[in-house]
């Protein structure tokens, strides 16, 4: 079972339904519901799902409004939009806003599967976790598979016995609608010249003798002859069967083979909802069960006490899902499933055939009635045989005559000596990929037919998913196993962590450089590392924006760099690299540039000094008491830089970093105190939106004060003249966020990647007074204390900055006040 939860958010109450009481568990999911936008939000922030199906049109909030929501909490949980016709551009909106996929309804179950196998397998990282999500995928889809053939066994069951005419009727019709989620059920019986009618809608059962005979429409007509009708039309009238009865889809089969009973049909008069290919599988093997029961019916003088051949059929394709199912062993698997579907057939051999695709040819994976030696050493080119022809046009093919066969390739029988004298092959399809094929061979008690063939399909859809299933999960498996081996042997220490913060797995690296063995898996975190700061790093609340890093000296005096990251659904990981040789060169460029720097800013403050002497002298031109301003500003612009430089290299080499409890409100309040002035004379308002309680933050406060500082005195810069910069301020996920919010000119998607380095200035903003040095400060603050900084920009819009540090583990001292100051 893929066990993900998933939140339906839609006013209708009929796709609601439909979705959770009868699609998402059929798929193997979790699901809730919501009826409006405000509601969903919240179910969101409580339940955490792992997927969200989203309205567009939705009461109170819209859809649209619900991901920008999302946007400003900072929740990152794949969202796909469901919208009608005519709303591509909305939808065009909702993926800028994060939305990853969209559902057009009315959606059929094929659609929807596919688009939620598709999305949470884009939220799923590494190649990998990939494997693991495809075998998922494919559980969800064997899942589906056997409650549909539990459905079918039970519905067999429930025809059995000594019924009426009518008690089968109405049973095989209501079992139709359950099946297919269908509005109404519809059944034409063949009674000499005349065809009675009889529905089935609302558990209402009715006979309908003024219904349209189906011989007066071309589509119905063409049923009675054999052929299925699969119909829909959401625009107009619909399909019109007669003027007094339309319907949005429909979906016929016919009851029985030469001859023909009747007619099996399910409609939706007003739900736009298609009928699938999946849906018409399983209405065909229906028909199948009701002729039995009718037959049975009619024949009741000689009717025998043992179940009917449908329902035989039916425990033994469910018994053929529920044995695949119980094994992810390849041969196993194989093994089982040979010996069932030989089962189900009087034939005297079968096989299953797959595809190598890089040969373009088709080997035997298991046999019954030919010896397993002789048929593994055959191998079939694509173009040979009807298993080929099968396998390379993903058609399904029979023949009664297969030596006279054009197809027929006998080289086969040549090495095994056997005589095939008839055989049908169907395509093993995983996924729309054709990936072997099913053989029978030689039916015993007459030829091979269409219900053959239906049969055929209905359990190479099931058998493919079971070896699409064990296939993957030996890629899987192999795939741990080498990583493992790459982990164990990386020169780099690692350690997994799970949700749980024990450790998870630790690599021959991290045992010897933080001195544990291998039975440490299992125990907390806390209780093995020994290195306290180094365990509180590792155990730091993570939020979905990324990796976190912290440099640590270890008590040889090795330095070492430690990155920390989120595996969704697993935990974190913790990788280790030794930065000794680094850190040693950049301490000796760090003193380097200090000295130089120190001796530049004496030199450069005599020039400021004796420039404002001469311009304030009152003894020179006027021309040269400029050129003395313009020399101070110069000289002045300078030693700021330079004063930028010295914060840098002291910020990167963590010289007089006093680190202590910081309240954000205090520093805020401080800065916007310090900043007053030069709002003030753009006419620029300075709007604080705290949250009241904020957790306090173990930083330097000067070092704190100092980015924030930057970040706002940035928006002032950029703002125009009589606009407001907002700072907003809460925590969420262990972690403080201050957001900084301008009306400015915004920056180019090309400067994004670049603008927290230093001496970098977009090319628009050249006008703006700056070195270059702000944003870079802060970058490397925000790094030093193990937090992040990023920017979301839009030309013309302005720009959002956030600085998000992680939030003390300390108790707050008992005189600290951590509410918004009134």
């Amino acid at each position: 079972m893929s066990n993900e939860l998933i939140l339906v958010i839609d006013d209708s109450r009929e796709i609601v339904k439909h979705l959770t009481e009868h699609l998402l568990p059929a798929f193997g999911y979790r699901s809730l519901a919501a009826f409006d936008g405000r509601a969903g939000v919240a179910m969101i922030q409580r339940h955490q799902p792992d997927l969200v199906l989203l309205d567009l049109n939705l009461p109170e909030m819209t859809g649209l409004d619900v991901l920008q929501r999302l946007a400003q909490l900072s929740i990152r949980v794949p969202v796909v939009l469901m919208t009608g016709y005519g709303s591509e551009k909305s939808a065009i909106t909702a993926f800028r806003l994060g939305a990853r996929d969209y559902l057009i309804k009315p959606f059929t179950t094929d659609e929807v599967r596919e688009t939620l196998q598709r999305v949470l397998s884009q939220a799923q990282p590494g190649a990998g976790e990939a494997q693991l999500t495809q075998l998922r995928q494919a559980n969800a889809e064997m899942s589906q598979r056997l409650q549909e053939m539990k459905q079918l066994l039970r519905i067999g069951q429930a025809l059995a016995g000594p019924l009426e005419m009518q008690e089968v009727i109405r049973r095989g019709l209501a079992a139709a609608v359950h099946l297919t989620q269908a509005e109404e059920g519809v059944m034409w019986l063949v009674v000499g010249n005349e065809m009675p009618a009889f529905t089935y809608t609302n558990s209402q059962f009715t006979e309908m003798p003024a219904l349209i005979q189906p011989t007066h429409a071309p589509n119905l007509a063409d049923v009675l002859q054999g052929k299925t009708w699969r119909q829909s039309a959401f625009s107009g009238t619909g399909i019109l069967l007669t003027e007094a009865y339309a319907a949005r889809a429909i979906l016929a089969v016919p009851l029985g083979e030469t001859p023909v009973l009747g007619i099996l049909a399910v409609v939706n008069r007003t739900t736009p909802r298609s009928f699938s290919e999946q849906q018409q599988s399983l209405l065909k093997m229906l028909s199948g069960f009701i002729v039995g029961a009718m037959q049975q019916t009619r024949a009741r003088a000689d009717q025998s006490t043992q179940p009917s051949t449908d329902q035989t059929e039916a425990r033994t394709l469910a018994e053929l899902t529920r044995g695949i199912t119980s094994s992810l062993d390849l041969k196993q698997v194989l093994r089982q499933a040979i010996h069932r579907v030989h089962a189900l057939w009087d034939i005297e051999a079968s096989s299953i055939w797959l595809l190598n695709e890089s040969r373009r040819s088709l080997r035997v994976l298991a046999s019954v009635g030919v010896t397993t030696g002789l048929m593994s050493k055959i191998e079939v080119p694509l173009n040979k045989g009807l298993v080929g022809y099968t396998v390379r046009t993903g058609k399904w093919i029979y023949t009664n005559d297969a030596r006279n066969h054009p197809l027929h390739h006998p080289a086969i029988d040549d090495i095994t000596g056997f005589s095939t004298r008839s055989l049908l092959c169907v395509p093993l399809v995983f996924r729309q990929r054709i990936i072997g094929a099913l053989e029978l061979v030689n039916k015993r008690s007459a030829p091979f037919h269409t219900q053959d063939v239906e049969r055929a399909i209905f359990i190479a859809t099931a058998l493919a998913v079971a070896v699409a299933n064990a296939l993957l999960y030996k890629q899987a498996h192999s795939r741990q196993r080498q990583l493992a081996a790459t982990l164990e042997y990386s020169t780099s220490p690692i350690m997994i962590i799970d949700t749980r913060q024990r450790v998870l797995l630790l690599n021959r690296e991290a045992r010897a450089r933080l001195d544990l063995t291998s039975q440490v898996v299992g125990q907390p975190v806390e209780q093995v590392v020994h290195f306290a700061e180094l365990a509180q790093f590792i155990v730091q609340p993570l939020t979905d924006a990324g990796s976190c890093q912290l440099q640590i000296e270890m008590p040889d005096e090795t330095v070492w760099l430690c990155m920390l990251g989120p595996i969704p659904g697993y935990g974190r990981v913790l990788i280790m690299q030794d930065i000794t040789t680094l850190h040693h060169i950049a301490t000796i460029k760090s003193d380097l540039f200090t000295t130089i720097s120190h001796d530049m800013r004496a030199p450069l403050a005599s020039i400021i000094e004796f420039a404002s002497l001469l311009r304030d002298s009152g003894h020179l031109p006027d021309v040269q008491r400029r050129y003395a301003t313009y020399i101070g500003n110069a000289s002045t612009h300078m030693l700021t830089m330079l004063n930028d430089l010295l914060d840098l290299a002291r910020i990167n080499a963590r010289i007089n970093q006093a680190r202590q409890l910081c309240q954000v409100h205090d520093t805020l309040r401080d800065v916007l105190a310090d900043l007053q002035g030069n709002a003030i004379l753009k006419n620029i308002t300075l709007r604080l939106k705290a949250a009241e309680i904020i957790p306090p933050i173990s930083a330097d406060p000067m070092q704190l004060r100092q980015a924030i500082g930057n970040l706002v005195d940035n928006a002032i810069k950029y703002s125009p003249a009589n606009s407001e910069v907002i700072i907003h301020a809460y925590s969420a996920n262990g972690a403080v966020l201050v957001q900084v919010q301008d009306k400015g000119i915004g920056i180019p998607h090309s400067d994004m990647p670049f603008i927290f380095d230093r001496f970098y200035r977009v090319q628009t903003s050249h006008s703006v007074e700056g070195n270059g040095l702000g944003l870079a400060i802060v970058r490397s603050i925000a790094e030093a204390h193990g937090g992040q900084v990023w920017v979301e920009s839009e030309l013309g819009a302005g720009s959002t900055f956030t600085l998000q540090l992680p939030a003390s583990t300390l108790p707050p001292a008992p005189d600290t006040q951590t509410a918004v100051p009134r």
